[in-house]
């Protein structure tokens, strides 16, 4: 008993420090944890390995969990970030040479919005209070936006949009505690996105613009509602407990843990879908097939 309570004990003061540290804006909680979490994983299944008289061990392994963490906020923290204000609109303006970009949003909760442009790079409006805005410019440019973690922290908003240049290929990550909204990229041409949330309701519009796109998205619940334009196939693996895949307007196949539509091999443009889930309920829209 003796030995759990020092454990819990230095957990908690492991806890603290993160909480503490975060408060005082020395590290990037929210991003650390989002990015980190499986050292945790791998610190527990350590533990369960060790044997009893393995308690200094136990100890040090956690210590070392929580270090990793919190050095690594602290790394993120030292970044070249700007505070975006409340309803500040952020723009980045298109250059010659751009190619491809990178767009990733490290927040607790996010009302998602995404929409194209043909003028700017990027155009970002928020709510979320502390949100921090990096940037680094070039052929393949990259765009960070991180919550900076307040304990007590209310009515920091939610809401996130985005409007993307259609002229350059992007590559998208979300992390967050939960995220709903609008992921539309039928208007530029999407590569590749990740979507790591602890529920996940978001609306998903696929457009022309690109030959393959790969989605994955990792959650406890997922709901995702996805529209194809025509020509479009898709592919969904899952290895959800519990799931509902189905689709209206175009004909989906199961083998085993895949769901294929029955022009994928034939489509003109491709979607593949990965999730992992406890619980998931797709519908795939072909209102055009």
């Amino acid at each position: 008993m003796r030995k759990w309570r020092s454990l819990w004990g230095l957990l908690l003061i492991a806890i603290g420090i993160l909480w503490l540290f975060a408060a005082a804006d020395i590290v990037s909680a929210v991003v650390a944890v989002s990015t980190l979490w499986p050292v945790f994983i791998v610190a527990a299944g350590i533990t369960l390995l060790l044997k009893k008289e393995f308690r200094v061990m136990r100890v040090v392994v956690w210590i070392l969990a929580f270090g990793i963490v919190i050095g690594y906020g602290i790394y993120l923290g030292n970044g070249s970030y700007d505070t975006m204000e409340s309803g500040e609109i952020h723009v980045i303006e298109l250059k010659d040479g751009m190619e491809y970009a990178r767009m990733e949003i490290n927040v607790g909760a996010v009302t998602l919005r995404t929409g194209a442009s043909d003028s700017v790079l990027t155009q970002v409006n928020s709510d979320i209070k502390g949100l921090k805005y990096g940037y680094t410019g070039g052929r393949d440019s990259r765009i960070v936006c991180s919550q900076q973690w307040k304990p007590f922290a209310v009515d920091s908003g939610k809401n996130f949009s985005a409007v993307l240049s259609n002229s350059v290929k992007w590559n998208l990550e979300f992390n967050a505690g939960a995220a709903d909204g609008i992921l539309d990229f039928s208007g530029f041409p999407l590569e590749q996105c990740e979507i790591n949330s602890g529920t996940c309701d978001l609306r998903i519009v696929a457009g022309k613009l690109q030959d393959e796109t790969y989605i994955e998205c990792n959650g406890g619940v997922v709901s995702l509602s996805i529209t194809l334009p025509q020509g479009t196939g898709i592919r969904i693996r899952s290895d959800s407990l519990v799931k509902s895949i189905n689709g209206d307007g175009i004909t989906l196949g199961r083998d085993g843990e895949t769901y294929e539509s029955s022009n994928y091999s034939s489509a003109d443009r491709i979607i593949n879908l990965d999730i992992s889930s406890a619980v998931t309920h797709v519908t795939v829209i072909a209102p055009d097939a």
